[in-house]
């Protein structure tokens, strides 16, 4: 499949530079993808984000310079890219569970928590479902939200903060077109930063889509995406299994159609069609592209 030949490009890069600093765009360049694109596929394919994965490369080949070569551990720490000694011990101690120095000392055994180079037949298949995609490109202007935003990568936290948003929605008094057909609330809207490639974290915001930002209640936080093209998925049957085809779309559709997805955020739009635990449920999901 393509895109794991993509990311397998990335992952190669990263492991031929771990004393080199190199940033999240040399490393999603090797993919010819975006930052925000390869990061998504990569926590995919691996369970875990690229710069979770190169933190702990990092940490696994200068545990073996310190118990196996005895290379001093400030010499280490900055080989492997750590500023000080004192913020190398601590991730060192968080990932191992013990300081360099006490390792080195006790010549504790921890080749259990050592991360392997990933190889293409570890990367896992996570678009084996067949799902067929048939989006539509659509051009919409700008787009007006306001809704209670979290900054997370726990499912959970995202089904608290819609029960949250359920209760504040009613104050709203000015819906847009867009809308104001909604019976439920009409957005959940991802938004991306550099941190999304460190840890897999990201906003997520439940939301309608607003004609103005005067008189909203406090809680609310307020977004205005500008113009953009977007493919424009319909996931179809129970809404709990969104992910499949959003993971489908960005795995497969996006890396063979051509289109570049290089914005750092999409949504979910939510109408009429909608149906909580049915298999009759219709959700679309904008991604922009270019």
């Amino acid at each position: 499949m393509k895109n794991k030949d993509n990311i397998m490009n990335a992952i190669k890069f990263m492991d031929n530079n771990l004393t080199r600093k190199i940033t999240s765009e040399e490393i999603a360049f090797q993919s010819a993808y975006s930052v925000y694109h390869f990061s998504r596929v990569f926590i995919n394919l691996t369970g875990m984000s690229p710069g979770e994965y190169l933190r702990r490369r990092r940490l696994t080949q200068a545990a073996k310079d310190i118990l196996y070569a005895g290379k001093e551990i400030m010499e280490t720490a900055l080989d492997y890219q750590f500023n000080t000694q004192e913020g190398f011990t601590r991730a060192f101690k968080d990932y191992f569970g013990i300081t360099p120095g006490r390792c080195r000392l006790k010549g504790k055994d921890l080749s259990a928590k050592f991360i392997p180079e990933l190889s293409l037949h570890k990367i896992k298949n996570s678009c084996d479902k067949t799902i067929v995609l048939s989006p539509v490109i659509k051009e919409i202007g700008e787009i007006k939200l306001a809704g209670i935003s979290i900054f997370t990568k726990d499912k959970n936290e995202i089904k608290e903060v819609w029960r949250m948003f359920l209760k504040s929605s009613a104050k709203i008094q000015k819906f847009s077109d867009f809308s104001s057909a909604c019976s439920s609330p009409g957005f959940g809207l991802e938004c991306y930063n550099e941190v999304f490639f460190e840890s897999g974290k990201f906003f997520y915001m439940p939301s309608v889509q607003v004609d103005s930002f005067d008189d909203l209640p406090v809680e609310m936080s307020l977004k205005i995406i500008p113009p953009a093209k977007y493919a424009v998925f319909t996931h179809k049957g129970i809404p709990s299994a969104i992910s499949e085809t959003i993971t489908a779309a960005y795995e497969k559709w996006i890396p063979e159609s051509g289109y570049k997805a290089d914005r750092s955020y999409d949504f979910e739009y939510y109408d009429e069609r909608f149906k909580p635990d049915s298999n009759e449920s219709e959700i679309d999901i904008f991604i922009p592209v270019q």
